[in-house]
């Protein structure tokens, strides 16, 4: 735990009864509701940092110099780490669910958008 405000494992917790509410019992599985498309549903998450990434970057620098030059860098560099990640690991998993439905498998339902 950060300063004992927040962490990961507090904030996954909170994931899992989300998914529970969302989705009952089947959203807890190890692989998920087996009816659902999770390749399709992490690939929209991944895009998704994208824009966080863009997000913070654009925070950073609203930030006044003097004051949070090391923190406003740092913001920076994580922000514009964030969106790589979300573009290279989106680009991958779009294009290993491609490689999975052109083999014939059934992916289960996508995500509705």
């Amino acid at each position: 735990m950060i300063d004992g405000r927040d962490s990961v494992s507090v904030r996954r917790q909170k994931e899992r009864e989300k998914a529970r509410e969302k989705y009952g019992e089947r959203g807890l599985l190890l692989a998920g509701d087996p009816d659902l498309d999770v390749f399709d549903f992490a690939i929209n998450e991944l895009v998704g940092l994208i824009r966080y990434g863009e997000m913070i970057s654009a925070r950073a620098l609203a930030l006044p110099i003097e004051t949070a030059r090391d923190l406003r860098s740092e913001l920076l560099a994580f922000g514009n780490e964030l969106s790589w990640f979300g573009y290279e690991n989106g680009q991958q998993l779009i294009e290993l669910r491609l490689r999975l439905l052109d083999a014939g498998f059934d992916l289960g339902k996508p995500e509705e958008r």
